[in-house]
C-alpha cells in the first residue's frame, strides 16, 4: 500500500521512530508497505520485556523478536522462566541488557554476547553459585549495576587472569573486604559506586598495595560499621587519582572534622566533594554538641560549601546539594 508517508524524507522517519515504543512501532508500522519495512529492518530495537501486558508480551516473543532478533541492541527482561534464558540466545548484538529476578550466572550466554557494553542486574537474591567472574570477563563490558536485596558475597573470586575492561561498576551491597577483592579485577575503573551494607564487622586492611590508576569518581554510602581509618586507607593508598568523591553516612565515625579535613588535604587530585552525614546526639551533652557543630563551620568547609545543622536531636553535615540521605 502507497501512503503519504512514502514522501517523507528517510531521516525524519528515523527520527520518528524513536518517540514509540517498539511495541508501538511494530502493531502501526510493520508491514504497512515495503518501503517502511525496510527503514525497520535497519533500526536498532530496544525491548522492554517488564511490565507489558500479556498480549503485548506475546507480541514480542513470537513476533517482533524472532523477525528482529539482529536488530535488538537493547533488552529488559526478568528471567523467571525457561523461556526467557532462550529468548536471551538470539539477541547476537545487544549492547544493553537488564535482567530481573536473576538467580544463577548463564555463563554460556554471556559469553556470546560479542557487543554487549553495559549490563544491569536486579535479584531478590544471587544463587550461591553466582559467578560475577563470568561478568568481568565479557570483554567488551563497560558498565555495570549490581543490585540485591540480600547479602552477598564475592570473596570467592579467583585471582585475575588478566583485567576487567569495566570503567563504571554499581554495587548495592558490598562488604569492605568484598570490594577490595573486586576492585583488584577492575583495573581500568573510572566511576565506582557503593552501598556498603554488612551486618558483620570485619577487620579491613590491605594486604598489598595497589591503585586503580584511572579512578576519578567514587560515591560511597555507608550503612554498616566502617571505621575512619578503614576509608582513609582505601582512598589515600588505592584511589590516588580521585576527582570527585560523593559520602553518605549516619554513623558517628564520621562526624569527625578534624579527620575529613586531613583526608580531603591528602587526595591531591580532588576537586569536588559532596556529603550527607548525619548523627543522633542524644546521651552527647550539649557542650559537645556545640562543638562538632562549630568544628565544621569553619573557613575550610564554607569553601566546600558545606553547612552542619541540628534539629530534634539529630545533627545534620551536608554540602549544599545533598540536604538527604538516599
Amino acid at each position: 500500500m502507497v501512503t503519504r508517508l512514502e514522501s517523507l524524507p528517510t531521516e525524519l522517519f528515523f527520527e520518528l521512530f524513536q518517540y514509540l515504543s517498539s511495541i508501538d512501532l511494530y502493531r502501526s508500522l510493520y508491514n504497512l508497505n515495503t518501503y517502511i519495512n525496510s527503514l525497520l529492518y535497519h533500526i536498532e530495537w530496544k525491548i522492554n520485556l517488564l511490565n507489558v501486558s500479556i498480549e503485548n508480551d506475546q507480541i514480542l516473543r513470537h513476533y517482533l523478536i524472532p523477525i528482529f532478533s539482529k536488530q535488538i541492541t537493547s533488552v529488559k527482561i526478568s528471567m523467571n522462566d525457561y523461556e526467557s534464558y532462550l529468548q536471551l540466545i538470539q539477541f547476537v548484538n545487544l549492547k544493553y541488557l537488564k535482567l530481573v529476578n536473576l538467580t544463577v550466572c548463564p555463563i554460556h550466554i554471556f559469553s556470546s554476547f560479542n557487543h554487549l557494553s553495559s549490563l544491569d542486574i536486579f535479584t531478590y537474591e544471587f544463587n550461591d553459585n553466582f559467578n560475577f567472574g563470568a561478568i568481568l570477563s565479557i570483554s567488551t563490558l563497560k558498565r555495570c549495576s549490581l543490585s540485591t536485596t540480600c547479602f552477598f558475597t564475592y570473596s570467592n573470586l579467583t585471582s585475575p587472569s588478566s583485567t576487567s575492561n569495566l570503567i563504571y561498576l554499581n554495587i548495592n551491597q558490598c562488604s569492605l573486604n568484598d570490594l577490595y577483592v573486586i576492585l583488584k579485577h577492575v583495573q581500568k575503573l573510572k566511576y565506582l559506586i557503593i552501598q556498603m551494607c554488612d551486618d558483620i564487622i570485619e577487620t579491613f586492611s590491605l594486604s598489598e598495595n595497589f591503585i586503580l590508576p584511572s579512578l576519578i569518581y567514587f560515591k560511597l554510602i555507608v550503612r554498616s560499621y566502617l571505621k575512619f581509618e578503614e576509608l582513609e586507607q582505601l582512598l589515600m593508598l588505592s584511589f590516588i587519582t580521585l576527582k570527585h568523591l560523593i559520602f553518605y553516612s549516619t554513623i558517628s565515625e564520621f562526624t569527625n572534622s578534624k579527620k575529613w579535613i586531613n583526608l580531603l588535604m591528602n587526595l591531591n587530585n580532588l576537586k569536588i566533594f559532596e556529603c550527607f552525614m548525619s548523627q543522633s546526639v542524644r546521651g552527647i551533652d550539649e557542650q559537645e554538641r556545640q562543638q562538632i557543630q562549630q568544628s565544621f563551620q569553619t573557613s575550610y568547609w564554607l569553601n566546600w560549601n558545606l553547612t552542619c545543622d541540628y534539629n530534634n536531636h539529630i545533627l545534620r553535615i551536608y554540602t549544599s546539594n545533598m540536604r538527604k540521605i538516599p
